[in-house]
């Protein structure tokens, strides 16, 4: 009995914490915090991971001959992600 306590616990500990990251990149994203996937590996990366969010179905296709300019990057992101 007292096993099955602690894999319920540690079961409910993992879920708390996933629920826990989730939320804090919610609040990044909300408060305007420049992802540092979009820094480290571009628009496509950035928004690939959003789309993994979203509680419908999502497809991301990003065609750009070049990566744009950080600040045109931003707006790319932020305007998709709202």
């Amino acid at each position: 009995m007292a096993k099955k306590s602690k894999i319920a616990k540690n079961d409910k500990r993992q879920e708390v914490v996933a629920r826990y990251a989730a939320r804090r990149a919610e609040l990044k994203e909300a408060r305007g915090i420049h992802p540092a996937v979009l820094t480290d590996r571009g628009l496509d990366a950035a928004l690939s991971s959003v789309a993994s969010r979203c509680t419908v179905p999502v497809k991301v296709t990003v065609d750009l001959p070049a990566r744009p300019a950080a600040a045109i990057e931003g707006i790319a992101y932020f305007t998709v992600s709202e």
